[in-house]
């Protein structure tokens, strides 16, 4: 038989998320369809069974309370990738796809 039970994993959105933890856990339990709610070092997962309660509520009841989906915090990203983003941005509509001429001499100078 099927696995019935499905997960979400949650990370903490901010500071004051760690502090209401115990009051999340509370929440989620009186939730019917909840089946276990499990914490670690990133945050928590909330097993769930979906015929009785739906992905889409525990996500908007947890954004309520600071905490975000795993997929969404992941899409975040911060300074430096941001910034590697938009060099390569920048070098590709420089350079577009070819290789740099430096690259092509040498390879040109090995056929001589």
């Amino acid at each position: 038989m099927e696995d019935l039970e499905k997960h979400i994993k949650f990370k903490y959105n901010e500071e004051s998320a760690k502090a209401q933890l115990q009051s999340v856990k509370q929440m989620l339990d009186k939730i019917n369809g909840v089946g276990n709610v499990a914490e670690d070092r990133d945050g928590l997962t909330v097993r769930y069974n979906p015929y009785s309660v739906s992905d889409a509520y525990l996500i908007r009841e947890m954004k309520q309370m600071g905490f975000l989906p795993l997929k969404e915090a992941k899409k975040k990203k911060g300074i430096v990738a941001r910034w590697l983003d938009k060099m390569a941005r920048a070098n590709k509509e420089s350079f577009g796809n070819q290789r740099l001429d430096c690259c092509e001499l040498k390879s040109k100078q090995n056929k001589n």
